[in-house]
């Protein structure tokens, strides 16, 4: 990629700008034209400011809902519930190539989880190494601590030397077949030297499918498009590309874009449809997106695969490629794939016409430089960029639905399109207020009302049919406390309020979701709990918590998938088509006796059987909850630990 992806060591937080690299523009090029603007309702959230040389975010798909920053300079941070957290995940600086504040295009680059990582704690990073080669490597997390990696269990699976600093492609995802694709950029130089991207006996240049599923060295997959062809390695999966910075797979076809960056004239957007499969030759260096470059005239002899996007340079300098929108948030783009251009800032949404052929609008105009975009587990995307062209000030973005703006007592569900809030009444001493809100998801948030008796509400608003279709609206309570919650549907102004009376502990149709903080000044006694995709880990690792589930219409049933929120406190979702969630809670308090128990609360939005199981792993004592269909208020047992 030709961007210059400055690093900037932390003890030069007021380091002046850096030079830009070599080709690229000091300033912005002016907007052209075209495309036309998008008539979506989008808008660009900041999420995290101030950090330094960030370039990709990954969902690890383990269901914790948690994102994981890759900085170039060598460290991987993780995203969770909203919150940075201040130790790395894994910390490689010493092993890769980066300046005391300037990486170049080398150093940190992709990472990518298995996708049996709940399982397997298997991940892979790309980063060019002391000698600027590229190393794909295997890293584990910790077994005990899913925050922490492992550095002792790195596994070199290849390493490809690079003739040039510049060029070094970089990006790692897993396709839909579980098999590694790894973007390797031409090695550099200008205009390919070496004609890398047309050599079938180098690595450079190409688009690499490798089978990582053992616990050694990597395999060639035997249905690879070039194995057993003379003259060509087996890793290939595709040919012809100068430096594809970001590819993606669209999560509803298997489909495949590649943004490739060009030379001097053009960028472009490559595109394989899943059934198609691999083979490809996207023609760099005998062309430039669809234009001749060398040779000069006659370069396409048919087999070539041409982009389904390109621009010139009035528009930008350096593509950085998206992905196809499958969130929820924002319904018109459902389908459109998203991209831009480092040196441009504006969010490009692009889809095919009915001939087939792929048009663009501007999405939104923006200042950023776009050094990636993201995809969290629910489909939502997020841009990584840097605010002023330098990585000293790297900056996240999530993309939302422009409907609504949140305020500190106003909840935005469903990309902006409800805002919700809640206000309160103390039976026992008349005070009121209003409820605190806190996000949990885009579908689902929680409100904190200031009383002392615990109090909590969660509120969740969901989509149950096609675009357009009904809205349905959960909220309950586990309090004595009287509420009213008010809904507003930002784009026609319609108003819902519903009152919760005192004392009604499953809200109006539907149990909602409560959880709690631990409260001051509790002791905790430590166990040995292992965490793991189906069991929550709390207090200190000392309970064990894991829910079966039992469909009643159909039949179906199975292990409900864990997500923590904290250490008193987790989620439980079902894989069941009508929406199905529950929130556990397990929270110490003292009775007037002063003695420490443990309450547990049990509730679901469901017609669902459930059983759970509550595991002491100090003593080993086990504690089972059945809750039959149609019972909405948990099972409260005060005395179970």
């Amino acid at each position: 990629m030709r961007r210059a992806l400055t690093f900037a060591c932390a003890l030069l937080l007021v380091a002046p700008a850096l030079a830009a690299a070599p080709g690229r523009p000091e300033t912005r090029r002016p907007h052209p034209q075209a495309p036309t603007k998008s008539a979506v309702p989008v808008r660009l959230e900041q999420v995290l400011g101030g950090l330094t040389a960030p370039v990709d975010l990954v969902a690890p798909g383990d269901g914790s809902g948690r994102l994981f920053l890759v900085e170039q300079g060598g460290r991987i941070r993780i995203l969770e519930g909203g919150q940075l957290l201040p130790n790395p995940f894994l910390d490689l600086h010493q092993l890769v190539t980066c300046g005391a504040s300037y990486c170049g295009e080398r150093g940190l680059l992709g990472l990518a989880f298995a996708p049996d990582y709940a399982t397997s704690r298997a991940f892979y990073v790309d980063y060019t190494n002391v000698d600027g080669d590229t190393v794909i490597a295997r890293y584990r997390v910790a077994a005990t601590d899913p925050r922490r990696a492992e550095p002792e269990s790195a596994q070199v699976l290849l390493t490809i030397d690079q003739p040039a600093d510049n060029h070094n492609g970089g990006h790692l995802a897993f396709g839909a077949d579980g098999f590694l694709y790894v973007g390797m950029g031409d090695g550099g130089g200008g205009g390919d030297p070496n004609d890398n991207g047309q050599n079938r006996n180098s690595l450079l240049g190409k688009l690499l499918r490798i089978d990582v599923g053992g616990d050694g060295a990597y395999a060639v997959p035997a249905d690879n498009p070039f194995v057993g062809v003379a003259g060509t390695r087996p890793e290939i999966w595709a040919l012809g590309l100068r430096n594809p910075w970001r590819f993606s797979f669209d999560r509803a076809t298997g489909d495949l874009f590649v943004g490739d960056v060009g030379q001097n004239l053009y960028e472009e957007v490559d595109f394989v449809p899943s059934a198609v499969g691999g083979g490809q030759n996207f023609g760099w260096r005998r062309m430039e997106a669809s234009h001749c470059f060398s040779p000069a005239s006659g370069c396409n002899d048919g087999t070539l695969t041409l982009p389904i996007l390109e621009y010139d340079h009035d528009r930008g300098c350096s593509v950085t490629g998206g992905f196809r929108y499958r969130g929820s948030a924002i319904r018109e783009l459902v389908g459109s794939y998203l991209y831009s251009d480092f040196c441009d800032g504006r969010i490009w949404a692009a889809t095919p016409d009915a001939g087939g052929h792929w048009q663009t609008e501007v999405l939104v105009d923006s200042s950023l430089a776009v050094v990636s975009f993201a995809e969290d587990e629910a489909g939502e995307l997020y841009i990584v960029g840097y605010g002023d062209g330098r990585s000293a000030n790297g900056t996240l973005w999530r993309l939302r639905n422009a409907g609504a703006t949140c305020t500190a007592q106003t909840l935005c569900l469903d990309g902006g399109r409800f805002a919700v809030s809640a206000t309160w009444v103390n039976q026992y001493d008349g005070s009121h207020g209003n409820a605190v809100p806190v996000a949990y998801s885009d579908l689902t948030g929680y409100f904190t009302f200031g009383d002392p008796r615990n109090l909590e509400l969660v509120v969740k608003v969901l989509d149950f049919g096609e675009a357009g279709g009904p809205i349905k609206v959960y909220y309950g309570q586990m309090t004595d406390l009287q509420f009213t919650l008010t809904v507003t549907e930002v784009a026609t102004g319609d108003v819902r309020r519903y009152e919760n009376t005192v004392g009604n502990c499953g809200g109006f149709d539907d149990a909602a979701f409560t959880f709690d903080a631990a409260p001051p000044g509790v002791a905790k006694s430590a166990g040995s709990c292992v965490g793991s995709a189906t069991r929550l880990c709390l207090l200190d690792r000392r309970f064990a918590v894991e829910v079966d589930w039992a469909n009643q219409f159909d039949g179906s049933g199975g292990n409900a998938q864990a997500a923590g929120l904290t250490d008193f406190a987790g989620l439980f979702t079902f894989t069941d088509p009508r929406n199905v969630e529950m929130v556990v809670k397990t929270l110490v308090f003292q009775d007037n006796g002063g003695a420490d128990r443990i309450l547990v609360l049990a509730g679901a939005l469901s017609n669902l059987e459930y059983v759970m199981r509550v595991i002491d792993t100090s003593n080993g004592e086990v504690r089972s909850y059945l809750n039959p269909p149609g019972s909405y208020c948990g099972i409260i047992d005060a005395d179970a630990f």
